[in-house]
Protein backbone atom coordinates (compact mmCIF):
# COMPACT_ATOMS: atom_id res chain seq x y z
CA UNK A 1 0.00 0.00 0.00
CA UNK A 2 1.48 3.57 -1.05
CA UNK A 3 -0.65 6.17 0.54
CA UNK A 4 -2.78 5.49 4.17
CA UNK A 5 -5.09 7.75 5.45
CA UNK A 6 -7.09 8.37 8.53
CA UNK A 7 -10.37 10.08 8.54
CA UNK A 8 -14.07 10.15 9.46
CA UNK A 9 -15.53 10.81 6.23
CA UNK A 10 -19.08 12.65 5.74
CA UNK A 11 -21.66 13.66 3.17
CA UNK A 12 -21.93 16.75 1.04
CA UNK A 13 -24.91 17.95 0.14
CA UNK A 14 -24.34 20.75 -2.64
CA UNK A 15 -25.64 23.23 -3.47
CA UNK A 16 -24.93 25.15 -6.71
CA UNK A 17 -25.98 29.16 -7.57
CA UNK A 18 -25.72 31.81 -10.19
CA UNK A 19 -25.18 33.99 -7.18
CA UNK A 20 -25.98 34.66 -3.02
CA UNK A 21 -29.32 34.98 -2.80
CA UNK A 22 -30.20 38.30 -0.95
CA UNK A 23 -32.46 38.41 2.28
CA UNK A 24 -35.92 37.00 1.99
CA UNK A 25 -35.16 36.61 -1.81
CA UNK A 26 -36.21 33.04 -3.67
CA UNK A 27 -33.80 32.03 -6.72
CA UNK A 28 -33.40 28.52 -8.61
CA UNK A 29 -30.97 26.46 -7.99
CA UNK A 30 -28.64 25.34 -11.05
CA UNK A 31 -26.95 22.48 -9.57
CA UNK A 32 -27.31 19.66 -6.69
CA UNK A 33 -25.33 17.06 -5.83
CA UNK A 34 -24.87 14.63 -2.85
CA UNK A 35 -20.78 13.29 -2.43
CA UNK A 36 -18.50 11.55 0.03
CA UNK A 37 -16.82 14.37 1.89
CA UNK A 38 -14.13 14.61 4.47
CA UNK A 39 -10.19 16.07 4.24
CA UNK A 40 -8.24 12.85 4.09
CA UNK A 41 -10.91 10.87 2.47
CA UNK A 42 -11.33 13.25 -0.29
CA UNK A 43 -7.64 13.38 -0.60
CA UNK A 44 -8.01 9.40 -1.17
CA UNK A 45 -10.38 9.48 -3.47
CA UNK A 46 -7.92 11.65 -5.74
CA UNK A 47 -5.26 9.35 -5.06
CA UNK A 48 -7.65 6.15 -6.56
CA UNK A 49 -8.47 8.31 -9.06
CA UNK A 50 -4.88 9.09 -10.32
CA UNK A 51 -3.93 5.61 -9.90
CA UNK A 52 -2.06 5.13 -6.94
CA UNK A 53 -2.82 2.35 -4.24
CA UNK A 54 -4.61 3.77 -1.20
CA UNK A 55 -6.43 2.74 1.87
CA UNK A 56 -8.37 4.05 4.74
CA UNK A 57 -7.76 3.90 8.40
CA UNK A 58 -10.95 5.46 10.36
CA UNK A 59 -14.90 4.76 10.88
CA UNK A 60 -18.52 5.72 9.58
CA UNK A 61 -21.88 5.55 11.21
CA UNK A 62 -24.07 2.25 10.49
CA UNK A 63 -26.74 4.13 9.00
CA UNK A 64 -27.61 5.26 5.53
CA UNK A 65 -24.88 7.68 5.14
CA UNK A 66 -22.20 6.09 6.39
CA UNK A 67 -22.73 2.99 4.35
CA UNK A 68 -23.10 5.70 1.76
CA UNK A 69 -19.21 6.74 2.69
CA UNK A 70 -17.97 3.65 2.66
CA UNK A 71 -19.33 2.79 -0.66
CA UNK A 72 -18.28 5.73 -2.32
CA UNK A 73 -14.36 5.45 -1.08
CA UNK A 74 -14.68 1.76 -2.78
CA UNK A 75 -16.30 3.58 -5.84
CA UNK A 76 -12.93 5.69 -5.95
CA UNK A 77 -10.82 2.56 -5.89
CA UNK A 78 -9.52 3.28 -2.11
CA UNK A 79 -9.04 -0.02 0.20
CA UNK A 80 -11.77 0.50 3.01
CA UNK A 81 -11.24 -2.44 4.71
CA UNK A 82 -10.40 -0.67 8.25
CA UNK A 83 -12.91 1.82 7.50
CA UNK A 84 -15.39 0.41 10.44
CA UNK A 85 -19.03 0.82 10.49
CA UNK A 86 -19.99 1.63 13.85
CA UNK A 87 -23.03 2.88 15.71
CA UNK A 88 -23.96 6.41 15.48
CA UNK A 89 -25.44 9.32 13.18
CA UNK A 90 -24.40 11.00 10.21
CA UNK A 91 -25.85 14.30 9.38
CA UNK A 92 -25.35 16.40 5.85
CA UNK A 93 -23.13 18.97 5.61
CA UNK A 94 -25.27 21.71 3.04
CA UNK A 95 -22.45 23.09 1.04
CA UNK A 96 -23.87 26.70 -0.74
CA UNK A 97 -21.45 27.62 -3.76
CA UNK A 98 -22.26 30.14 -6.20
CA UNK A 99 -21.31 31.64 -9.94
CA UNK A 100 -20.65 35.15 -9.00
CA UNK A 101 -18.22 35.12 -6.13
CA UNK A 102 -16.78 31.40 -7.10
CA UNK A 103 -16.95 30.98 -3.39
CA UNK A 104 -18.87 28.88 -0.59
CA UNK A 105 -20.78 28.54 2.81
CA UNK A 106 -20.87 25.12 4.30
CA UNK A 107 -23.80 24.33 7.16
CA UNK A 108 -22.52 21.39 9.01
CA UNK A 109 -25.21 19.43 11.24
CA UNK A 110 -22.55 17.33 12.91
CA UNK A 111 -22.17 14.00 13.72
CA UNK A 112 -22.82 11.13 16.14
CA UNK A 113 -20.67 8.47 16.28
CA UNK A 114 -18.78 5.83 18.51
CA UNK A 115 -15.37 6.70 19.37
CA UNK A 116 -12.63 5.14 17.62
CA UNK A 117 -9.77 3.23 18.88
CA UNK A 118 -6.89 2.55 16.86
CA UNK A 119 -6.14 -1.51 16.52
CA UNK A 120 -3.06 -3.84 15.93
CA UNK A 121 -4.60 -4.03 11.90
CA UNK A 122 -4.71 -0.30 11.82
CA UNK A 123 -0.97 -0.62 13.08
CA UNK A 124 0.17 -3.01 10.25
CA UNK A 125 -1.28 -1.28 7.50
CA UNK A 126 0.53 2.04 8.74
CA UNK A 127 3.70 0.10 8.43
CA UNK A 128 3.37 -1.06 5.30
CA UNK A 129 2.42 2.40 3.54
CA UNK A 130 5.02 4.67 2.11
CA UNK A 131 2.92 7.99 3.25
CA UNK A 132 0.54 8.33 5.72
CA UNK A 133 -2.04 11.18 5.27
CA UNK A 134 -3.49 13.48 8.21
CA UNK A 135 -5.35 16.54 8.75
CA UNK A 136 -6.33 16.33 12.00
CA UNK A 137 -5.03 16.46 15.43
CA UNK A 138 -5.95 14.27 18.46
CA UNK A 139 -5.06 11.12 20.52
CA UNK A 140 -5.96 9.09 17.70
CA UNK A 141 -3.86 10.95 14.97
CA UNK A 142 -0.99 11.24 16.85
CA UNK A 143 -0.71 7.60 17.86
CA UNK A 144 -0.84 6.39 14.11
CA UNK A 145 2.05 9.64 13.43
CA UNK A 146 4.10 7.88 16.16
CA UNK A 147 3.61 4.36 14.99
CA UNK A 148 4.23 5.42 11.19
CA UNK A 149 7.60 7.96 12.34
CA UNK A 150 8.89 4.53 14.05
CA UNK A 151 8.40 2.42 11.27
CA UNK A 152 10.00 4.81 8.95
CA UNK A 153 6.84 6.22 6.90
CA UNK A 154 6.12 9.50 5.80
CA UNK A 155 3.76 11.79 7.83
CA UNK A 156 2.33 13.77 5.59
CA UNK A 157 -0.19 16.41 7.26
CA UNK A 158 -2.67 19.01 5.49
CA UNK A 159 -2.93 22.25 8.28
CA UNK A 160 -6.34 23.82 6.73
CA UNK A 161 -6.40 25.59 10.29
CA UNK A 162 -4.17 26.95 12.95
CA UNK A 163 -4.56 26.56 16.64
CA UNK A 164 -2.09 26.60 19.20
CA UNK A 165 -2.97 22.76 19.39
CA UNK A 166 -1.79 22.11 15.99
CA UNK A 167 1.72 22.36 17.29
CA UNK A 168 1.59 19.32 19.08
CA UNK A 169 1.83 17.09 16.21
CA UNK A 170 3.66 19.53 14.13
CA UNK A 171 6.93 17.56 15.66
CA UNK A 172 5.88 14.28 14.59
CA UNK A 173 5.52 15.37 10.80
CA UNK A 174 7.93 14.86 7.83
CA UNK A 175 5.58 17.00 4.91
CA UNK A 176 3.73 20.00 6.04
CA UNK A 177 1.39 21.20 3.62
CA UNK A 178 -0.56 24.27 5.20
CA UNK A 179 -3.69 26.69 3.42
CA UNK A 180 -3.31 29.89 2.98
CA UNK A 181 -5.52 30.80 6.25
CA UNK A 182 -3.15 28.79 8.46
CA UNK A 183 -0.39 30.95 6.83
CA UNK A 184 -2.64 34.38 7.90
CA UNK A 185 -3.04 32.82 11.64
CA UNK A 186 0.32 31.22 12.00
CA UNK A 187 2.07 34.44 10.23
CA UNK A 188 0.00 37.08 11.25
CA UNK A 189 -0.14 38.60 8.26
CA UNK A 190 -2.37 38.65 5.08
CA UNK A 191 0.44 39.29 2.60
CA UNK A 192 1.64 37.16 -0.25
CA UNK A 193 4.37 38.47 -1.52
CA UNK A 194 7.01 35.88 -2.86
CA UNK A 195 9.71 36.79 -1.41
CA UNK A 196 8.00 37.17 2.00
CA UNK A 197 6.10 33.23 1.33
CA UNK A 198 9.79 32.16 0.33
CA UNK A 199 11.77 33.52 3.96
CA UNK A 200 8.12 31.99 5.91
CA UNK A 201 8.84 28.94 4.04
CA UNK A 202 11.98 28.01 4.63
CA UNK A 203 11.99 29.23 8.52
CA UNK A 204 8.83 27.06 9.17
CA UNK A 205 10.40 24.24 7.48
CA UNK A 206 13.91 24.63 9.84
CA UNK A 207 11.86 25.17 13.04
CA UNK A 208 9.80 22.02 12.69
CA UNK A 209 12.45 19.48 10.99
CA UNK A 210 10.33 18.92 8.16
CA UNK A 211 11.45 17.61 4.88
CA UNK A 212 9.10 19.58 2.91
CA UNK A 213 7.44 22.77 4.39
CA UNK A 214 4.89 24.90 2.10
CA UNK A 215 1.75 26.34 2.09
CA UNK A 216 -1.47 26.41 -1.08
CA UNK A 217 -3.11 30.00 -1.97
CA UNK A 218 -6.16 29.23 -4.03
CA UNK A 219 -5.51 30.07 -7.36
CA UNK A 220 -2.52 32.49 -6.64
CA UNK A 221 -0.50 29.27 -6.63
CA UNK A 222 1.12 26.62 -3.89
CA UNK A 223 4.61 27.26 -2.12
CA UNK A 224 6.53 24.72 -0.79
CA UNK A 225 10.70 24.39 0.57
CA UNK A 226 12.79 21.02 0.83
CA UNK A 227 16.56 20.26 1.05
CA UNK A 228 17.31 21.56 -2.65
CA UNK A 229 15.76 24.99 -2.44
CA UNK A 230 12.43 27.06 -2.53
CA UNK A 231 9.97 26.65 -5.12
CA UNK A 232 6.53 28.64 -6.39
CA UNK A 233 4.07 27.24 -8.80
CA UNK A 234 1.24 29.30 -10.47
CA UNK A 235 -2.39 27.67 -10.62
CA UNK A 236 -3.44 27.03 -13.81
CA UNK A 237 -6.51 28.77 -15.17
CA UNK A 238 -9.63 27.39 -15.45
CA UNK A 239 -13.53 28.14 -15.53
CA UNK A 240 -14.30 27.79 -11.74
CA UNK A 241 -18.15 26.13 -10.79
CA UNK A 242 -16.73 24.95 -7.11
CA UNK A 243 -13.77 25.06 -4.77
CA UNK A 244 -14.91 22.66 -2.52
CA UNK A 245 -12.85 19.87 -2.07
CA UNK A 246 -9.91 21.49 -3.99
CA UNK A 247 -7.00 21.49 -1.23
CA UNK A 248 -8.27 18.01 -0.10
CA UNK A 249 -7.25 16.76 -3.97
CA UNK A 250 -4.15 19.15 -4.23
CA UNK A 251 -3.31 17.04 -1.16
CA UNK A 252 -3.93 13.66 -2.58
CA UNK A 253 -1.85 14.83 -5.99
CA UNK A 254 0.74 16.02 -3.86
CA UNK A 255 1.03 12.75 -1.56
CA UNK A 256 0.92 10.92 -5.13
CA UNK A 257 3.79 13.15 -6.66
CA UNK A 258 6.04 11.92 -3.20
CA UNK A 259 4.68 8.61 -3.91
CA UNK A 260 6.78 8.43 -7.16
CA UNK A 261 9.79 10.46 -5.63
CA UNK A 262 9.05 13.30 -8.14
CA UNK A 263 11.07 16.63 -7.55
CA UNK A 264 9.10 19.10 -5.71
CA UNK A 265 9.03 21.23 -8.44
CA UNK A 266 6.73 18.76 -10.30
CA UNK A 267 4.82 17.67 -7.32
CA UNK A 268 3.47 21.51 -6.88
CA UNK A 269 2.67 21.97 -10.51
CA UNK A 270 0.94 18.43 -10.88
CA UNK A 271 -1.20 18.89 -7.55
CA UNK A 272 -2.24 22.29 -8.34
CA UNK A 273 -2.98 21.84 -11.77
CA UNK A 274 -4.88 18.60 -10.45
CA UNK A 275 -6.89 21.18 -7.89
CA UNK A 276 -7.56 23.61 -10.68
CA UNK A 277 -9.24 20.63 -12.48
CA UNK A 278 -11.56 19.67 -9.87
CA UNK A 279 -12.79 22.95 -9.65
CA UNK A 280 -14.39 22.75 -12.90
CA UNK A 281 -17.34 20.54 -11.81
CA UNK A 282 -19.52 20.46 -8.51
CA UNK A 283 -18.30 19.03 -5.15
CA UNK A 284 -15.09 17.48 -4.22
CA UNK A 285 -15.27 13.98 -5.69
CA UNK A 286 -16.76 14.04 -9.36
CA UNK A 287 -14.28 16.01 -10.84
CA UNK A 288 -11.48 14.59 -9.84
CA UNK A 289 -9.08 13.93 -12.93
CA UNK A 290 -7.33 11.04 -14.07
CA UNK A 291 -3.80 10.98 -14.68
CA UNK A 292 -4.60 10.83 -18.37
CA UNK A 293 -6.89 13.54 -18.13
CA UNK A 294 -4.17 15.68 -16.68
CA UNK A 295 -1.81 14.57 -18.81
CA UNK A 296 -4.04 15.36 -21.94
CA UNK A 297 -5.16 18.80 -19.82
CA UNK A 298 -1.36 20.04 -20.07
CA UNK A 299 -1.08 18.83 -23.77
CA UNK A 300 -3.90 21.72 -24.24
CA UNK A 301 -7.14 19.87 -24.39
CA UNK A 302 -8.70 21.02 -21.86
CA UNK A 303 -12.07 20.10 -22.70
CA UNK A 304 -11.73 16.77 -21.97
CA UNK A 305 -13.60 15.00 -19.26
CA UNK A 306 -13.31 11.49 -19.28
CA UNK A 307 -15.49 9.37 -17.21
CA UNK A 308 -16.75 12.72 -15.23
CA UNK A 309 -20.61 12.81 -16.62
CA UNK A 310 -20.91 9.53 -15.83
CA UNK A 311 -19.92 10.69 -11.99
CA UNK A 312 -21.81 13.45 -12.11
CA UNK A 313 -25.01 11.48 -13.11
CA UNK A 314 -24.44 8.80 -10.41
CA UNK A 315 -24.23 11.74 -8.04
CA UNK A 316 -27.61 13.32 -8.81
CA UNK A 317 -29.22 9.98 -8.36
CA UNK A 318 -28.06 9.08 -4.74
Amino acid sequence: MEIVGLDFPCVDCLIHLERRPAPNESMRITETSLQGGGKVATALAAVGRLGVSGAIIGSVTDDHWGHFCKEDLKYHGINTERLRVLPGRMGLNYVISDKESQGRSILYSGIERSSYELEQADFELIRSAKILQLASYGAVQQRAAEVASRAGVTVFYDGDEYSSQAEEILSQLDVFIGSEFFYQAYFHTKGVSLSEIRDNCLAFREKYRLQIAGFTFGGNGSAAADDTGFYFSPAPKVQIVDTVGAGDTYHGAFACGMAKSWKLPDILRFAGTVASMKCRYIGGRAGIPTMNMVERFWNGDTEYGGDIPERLERYRKV
